[in-house]
């Protein structure tokens, strides 16, 4: 994965991060993304 491609994943997921903290969802994406970020190193 490229490095544009990752600033926009990391962007995308930051707006995930935001949108769901408004519903107290916050950790449950938290593990998400880890658990995508391990898959893809």
């Amino acid at each position: 994965m490229d490095l544009v491609r990752f600033i926009q994943y990391v962007v995308f997921i930051n707006a995930k991060l935001r949108q769901c903290g408004i519903w107290g969802n916050t950790q449950k994406w938290v593990n998400y993304c880890k658990n995508i970020f391990q898959m893809r190193q």
